[in-house]
């Protein structure tokens, strides 16, 4: 298998997780992955030119390609592309749209609501009020995966979607509380839920890569190494032993 390229740039601003294999990654899973931008930009002949689309951080790539319709159709869920479909709205599809969290999506899909597909509503965070306001509690698995619908989920636990809610950032807690529920595509919904990414490093054998490789959590900031504090100096250098070997007190009236 190819070893993934450095990208060229210095000013690289995201770097894998240390624990991460990049050689399990997938390219599909990394197309679609919001921090993966520093990676796809090094390797542009591996982007999975299918689900790019889908990445909002990604449009800089994207603005000028070519685009049919399953293209077109990938965007209309895309949070950065809206600028593209304020210029093109006969490529509008509602279905697509109702996913897509942008406020300028948001207030498209209220004036046509008779349009919108309910079960991608029903996930969409951003259109909690609208949930709220239509009572709109159809698609249980479908609210599961809603971050904003956290409180009515924990107000009707008999009703939760566990393979669902393992995508939800917000449910945390619960997703903690009742691992021992979770089956094989519960695990594999959680691997791209990036609040999970502890519960992930600490049961590997469980990941699964291509889902985890969409997981925006399994990128940190690649800051300089942090300065050395007082404590350190005191641990490491100053300890008493290495004092004595060193002059004993004299030797601190020297440094």
């Amino acid at each position: 298998m190819a070893v993934l390229k450095p990208r060229v740039s210095t000013n690289k601003e995201m770097r894998l997780l240390s624990w991460i294999d990049p050689l399990k990654l997938s390219w599909k899973g990394l197309s679609l992955n919001t921090n993966a931008i520093d990676m796809i930009e090094a390797n542009p002949d591996k982007i999975d030119w299918t689900r790019i689309w889908c990445n909002p951080n990604a449009m800089h790539l994207l603005h000028s390609k070519k685009k049919n319709s399953r293209a077109w159709w990938h965007l209309n869920g895309n949070p950065g592309a809206m600028y593209l479909l304020e210029k093109n709205p006969a490529k509008i599809d509602f279905t697509a749209l109702s996913s897509n969290t942008s406020p300028v999506a948001m207030a498209i899909l209220e004036k046509n609501l008779a349009y919108a597909n309910w079960p991608a509503l029903t996930s969409n965070p951003a259109a909690i009020h609208i949930i709220r306001k239509y009572n709109i509690t159809d698609y249980w698995g479908c609210l599961c995966k809603n971050p904003a619908a956290i409180d009515l989920i924990e107000a009707n636990p008999a009703k939760i979607d566990w393979k669902w809610l393992a995508m939800n950032p917000a449910a945390i807690h619960i997703i903690e509380a009742n691992l021992h529920l979770f089956d094989t595509d519960c695990w594999i919904a959680l691997s791209a839920n990036p609040a999970a990414i502890h519960i992930l490093k600490a049961n590997q054998t469980k990941i699964s890569w291509p889902h985890l490789s969409a997981n925006p959590a399994i990128f940190e900031p690649n800051l300089p190494r942090p300065p050395v504090y007082k404590e350190d100096l005191v641990k490491n250098v100053f300890r008493p032993d290495r004092v004595e070997r060193m002059g004993g007190p004299e030797w601190l009236e020297c440094v």
